[in-house]
């Protein structure tokens, strides 16, 4: 019945796991046609701009010339005036007319050889180059020359510090298809150009008319919030759902925007659905066929399964019950020494000593078990902390600790080491009630780290600090370390040792 029950679970899992499967590759998928699709909308977004940024500082540099050659509207235009004006615009494209006009609103000259007579003071481009604006990019226009759909970009001209006319570069919508075309874009994909404030300046395919899109998400929400990024809508202007990336021109007030139809990416997103339902299938096949083999192995496995647990759990006590008895016999050896005849000062440094390899070990076992090397930051502390509070001085204890795992076979001598040192700030540093400060720092410098013991006490006679006990045993230590140690007097006692955390073989093995 059991193995029965393992059947059916495994049958479950195999049709869970298909199902997972094929909805992550479908997941991938999809994720991978919103990728394309967003970095194709970003690409055309950035050309659209770059494009414009070109044609808007041609236009300032050809506005400017103009504005150069006609000295004042109210005088007779030079006698080459007309062919400096083709000349100017014969680099931009998008089939660019200009247009010089008075203060009055009468066109003095023009470079389209069919100019019909027309009012434009109830222009957008005059009323803003009147107003003192003096450069002005229009909205989208109807030309009332020949009904195209255009956009302009105007210069006030001033002359002796008054309105005298507008210089205005007419460009035809048709700018944007050229740059349409390049990028390959499928016919319901567009590219477009917007001033900030919403209205549509120019678009490929072309609209319907002008367009106002302040209340668009656009410009509600996007645009306020960065000045370039992508977002799904459906399009305001005909309804298609895209994706759009939109970009501001730099050193102007137009938005550029590339939007790429969703429908059509997403066919081939159907495709590898078609090809995900026909790898999964077969993978059912074959995953049924592996059950009947799974299951018989699983049989086999329960018995050593059950066995290995209860081994497991057997050593996870007996692991336990070791680190217990290490600790009460370590408590034990510290009893021991405070009720034998040794001298009260040598008695305390070898409980404090030994309250160093008990803080060391305790690391061991209540972090994870980790017995191959342990964090020196996390125990250092601990020793340190308990000294203090042994010795009861007015001592201020300042710690800067970087995580330094040190090899187990090597924490025991760091312990000590960390032990005698401070030790000895406690005992000489401060004589009598003398208050100080201990700042005890350790830095990792690669395979090697600096453990510095810094106090500012009244400072050492270096000709009896290589005499005592407690040096020869920081020499010690400081060998097993693989270490230097060095003592100054610098404003107090300044201890340092640069040493080896780890072997080399243990450093090699780590990853």
């Amino acid at each position: 019945m059991r193995t029965h029950n393992v059947v059916l679970i495994l049958l479950a899992a195999v049709v869970a796991l298909v199902a997972a499967l094929g909805g992550y590759q479908l997941f991938q998928s999809r994720a991978a046609v919103e990728r394309e699709l967003g970095l194709s909308a970003r690409s055309g977004a950035q050309v659209v701009s770059a494009n414009i940024e070109w044609v808007m500082e041609t236009a300032r540099q050809v506005l400017t010339r103009v504005d150069d050659v006609v000295a004042d509207p109210e005088d007779s235009l030079p006698r080459d005036a007309a062919g400096k004006l083709a000349e100017a615009v014969a680099s931009i494209p998008g089939a660019p007319q200009l247009y010089v006009v008075d203060a009055a609103g009468q066109t003095l000259m023009t470079t389209y050889p069919q100019y019909k007579p027309a009012d434009i003071t109830d222009r957008e481009y005059f009323i803003k180059a009147k107003e003192g604006e003096p450069y002005w990019v229009s909205s989208l226009l109807v030309s009332r020359q020949n009904g195209d759909q255009i956009f302009t970009i105007s210069k006030r001209m001033e002359r002796n510090g008054r309105f005298a006319g507008v210089i205005i570069l007419s460009l035809n919508s048709g700018l944007l298809e050229k740059v349409w075309q390049g990028l390959s874009l499928d016919p319901q994909s567009t590219v477009g150009l917007f001033r900030d404030d919403g209205w549509m300046v120019s678009r490929f395919p072309l609209p319907s008319g002008p367009q106002d899109l302040s209340k668009y998400v656009l410009f509600t929400e996007y645009l306020p919030a960065s000045p370039e990024g992508t977002y799904n809508t459906v399009s305001p202007t005909d309804g298609v759902n895209r994706l759009v990336a939109y970009k501001r021109v730099p050193g102007t007030n137009l938005v550029a925007i590339s939007s790429l139809a969703v429908e059509p990416a997403m066919q081939a997103f159907a495709t590898d659905i078609a090809a995900g339902l026909v790898v999964g299938i077969g993978v059912i096949v074959l995953l049924l066929l592996a059950v009947g083999w799974i299951a018989k192995l699983l049989r086999q496995d329960e018995k050593q399964q059950r066995a290995l647990a209860q081994a497991a759990g057997h050593n996870n006590l007996l692991l336990a019950e070791i680190h217990h008895r290490v600790k009460n016999h370590l408590a034990g050896v510290i009893g021991l020494i405070n009720v034998s005849n040794i001298v009260p000062e040598e008695k305390k440094q070898l409980a404090d000593r030994i309250h160093a390899m008990v803080s060391a070990y305790s690391s061991t076992y209540e972090h994870g078990d980790q017995f191959d090397a342990l964090d020196a930051s996390k125990y250092i502390p601990r020793i340190v902390d308990d000294l203090a509070a042994g010795y009861g001085r007015p001592v201020e204890v300042s710690y800067d600790l970087e995580p330094v795992m040190v090899g187990a076979d090597r924490a025991m001598a760091l312990a000590l080491l960390v032990n005698e040192v401070v030790t000895n700030a406690f005992k000489y540093a401060f004589p009598g009630e003398m208050a100080g400060r201990l700042d005890i720092r350790l830095k990792s410098e690669g395979d090697m780290a600096t453990l510095t013991v810094r106090d500012n006490g009244h400072g050492f006679d270096p000709e009896q600090v290589h005499k005592g006990t407690g040096t020869r045993l920081v020499r010690g230590f400081a060998q097993q370390l693989q270490g230097e140690n060095t003592i100054v007097n610098d404003g107090g006692t300044v201890f340092s040792l640069t040493f080896r955390p780890m072997s080399s073989e243990q450093t090699a093995s780590r990853p």
